[in-house]
């Protein structure tokens, strides 16, 4: 571990994606702290001298009239990883494993280093962020500190020490006055900022990345997909219309086709195998084919959404999905739903044992999305409980019945309601008319809007 006890804070470099914000009374518990303590927790710089992880305590450091912290040097690391370990490093600070350092009195007061062997750990309680940070340590080395009171607790960051014990690292460790400690857990149970996604701008288009290889074919050993292998297969039949509304790369609308199913496909984002580009012409094809469909034959009694409104950008996004999917429908026609799991998620956190390859946390804000930088851009991952994904669908649909798998919930919604022309044109336009990269449209849109548009009209008048 490269530790500096005093780097001089105005060489510091900040980045520009900390996707964290903290509200002003939060800031000022925070410059309590630090004029009551001192900095107990070393800033965390790249090799390069930005700034990984730290933002808001510099900030207030600045503000109290501090001109040098300590600070823990990574090696020089890619942007992608930078923002990864910014991350991941704002979750896992925790405390829940109990671990004891032994012959505390030899150690001084304020920074030092202790072995391995000087220090206990008791049972793992945090398995999966003891796994993120065993994660970040196979990947940047010994990166973090703990803070122990002068009877040896470690009041701060047991987890990380748990973690370090495993690879028989030293850990760096401030001790604090047990004088002291009462207050100070009084503010490290502060909620000192919350992420924030909004910054970050994220365009509709990059959710491509977060895409699942279907394949469905009758190979056992497929990728296949739970809404449809588990719900939808099961209650279509080839008298009824289909349409999967973000189809992916088409698996099962292919698929279906070939047994002879009336089923048809919309994907604003689809690539063709192997290529990394959107196919544009696959996408207004595939706008044209629904516009002749529905002018022939109408709504659609069966619409499926698999995995589309955890993969949305903004809660606009996911109002124009729905609606839009209101809109597709007949008046008794169906839509099956599927998306991802707030309790899953939260029960990551929860477990005592984590066994996933994976990534074992999530990130969320305030309205349950999760950010990941993946093949060099940001994506989001909207979550749900069951009361939210309920609460949520009843806005569109009277009848709306919700169950859960082991990682994704699934709807079956009947009876759209009848929303505003205004609403049904704006969503309708924003999802066949989507922004690609470069800020263009394809503008191909208006003659399969204005077609679903009358017979969203047809089908309100016909329901009063």
């Amino acid at each position: 571990m490269n530790f500096i006890p005093n780097y001089k804070i105005s060489e510091l470099r900040p980045a520009d994606y900390n996707p964290r914000v903290i509200n002003p009374d939060s800031f000022e518990s925070l410059k309590e702290s630090l004029q009551k303590f001192g900095i107990i927790k070393p800033i965390i710089l790249n090799g390069n001298g930005v700034l990984t992880a730290g933002h808001q305590r510099i900030k207030a450091m600045k503000e109290i009239g501090f001109t040098e912290a300590p600070v823990i040097m990574l090696k020089n690391i890619s942007l992608h990883d930078e923002i990864k370990f910014n991350l991941f490093h704002n979750s896992i600070e925790t405390n829940k494993s109990r671990v004891i350092i032994k012959n505390i009195t030899s150690v001084p007061y304020g920074y030092s280093f202790v072995p391995a062997d000087q220090y206990e750990c008791g049972e793992n309680k945090n398995s999966a962020v003891v796994k993120s940070i065993a994660d970040l340590y196979v990947r940047y080395g010994n990166w973090g500190s703990v803070v122990a009171d002068d009877e040896g607790n470690i009041i701060l960051n047991s987890d990380y020490a748990l973690a370090m014990k495993t690879y028989k690292e030293p850990i760096l460790v401030y001790k604090l006055s047990g004088k002291l400690r009462s207050n100070l857990l009084h503010y490290l149970g502060l909620d000192y900022g919350e992420y924030n996604f909004k910054a970050l701008n994220i365009k509709p288009y990059v959710q491509l990345h977060c895409q699942m290889n279907r394949v469905k074919s009758d190979n056992r050993e497929a990728l296949r997909s739970s809404l449809y292998e588990t719900v939808v297969l099961e209650r279509i039949s080839r008298d009824k219309r289909i349409v999967d509304f973000g189809a992916g790369k088409f698996a099962y609308v292919n698929y279906l086709k070939e047994k002879g199913f009336k089923i048809f496909g919309y994907e604003p984002f689809f690539r063709a195998k192997s290529r990394s580009k959107i196919d544009i012409g696959f996408v207004l094809n595939s706008i044209m084919k629904l516009e002749y469909e529905v002018k022939l034959n109408g709504l659609f009694d069966v619409v499926v959404l698999d995995s589309v409104i955890n993969s949305i950008t903004s809660n606009d996004y996911q109002d124009f999905v729905l609606t839009s999917c209101n809109a597709l429908m007949k008046p008794d026609g169906v839509l099956y739903l599927a998306t991802r799991t707030l309790e899953s998620a939260e029960s990551k956190v929860r477990a005592s044992v984590t066994t996933q390859k994976g990534r074992s946390i999530e990130f969320l804000d305030k309205d349950n999305f999760s950010a990941t930088f993946r093949e060099g851009v940001w994506t989001l991952q909207k979550f749900h409980s069951k009361e939210s994904l309920i609460k949520l669908l009843t806005k569109y649909f009277l009848n709306v019945t919700v169950s859960r798998g082991s990682s994704q919930h699934y709807a079956v919604c009947k009876n759209p309601i009848r929303l505003s022309d205004e609403q049904y044109l704006t969503a309708l336009t924003n999802e066949f008319n989507i922004e690609y990269p470069n800020n263009y449209r394809h503008n191909k849109h208006e003659k399969l809007v204005n077609e679903i548009l009358k017979r969203v009209k047809e089908r309100n008048v016909s329901c009063n």
